[in-house]
C-alpha cells in the first residue's frame, strides 16, 4: 500500500535576552547549555501538540525536531 506523510513546520523565534528578563534560570540554559535547552523545548512543544491535538499522527517525543 501507498503511504502519504505530511511534515508540519511551526518556527518558534526566541529571543535569549527576552528570555533571560522573564526568566533568568531559562534564559542562562539557552545561553550557556543550548543543546539541554534544545531538548527542553522539543518536550514542551510535543506536550503542547499532544494537549491541543495538532497533529493526530504524533506519537513520540523524538519525531519533533527541537533544533
Amino acid at each position: 500500500s501507498k503511504q502519504c506523510f505530511a511534515v508540519y513546520r511551526f518556527v518558534i523565534c526566541v529571543n535569549p535576552s527576552d528570555l533571560t528578563e522573564l526568566d533568568a534560570r531559562l534564559g542562562n540554559c539557552v545561553l550557556h547549555q543550548p543543546i539541554k535547552a534544545a531538548y527542553l523545548f522539543q518536550s514542551v512543544c510535543f506536550t503542547s501538540i499532544n494537549t491541543l491535538s495538532l497533529i493526530q499522527q504524533l506519537e513520540t517525543e523524538n519525531q519533533v525536531n527541537g533544533s
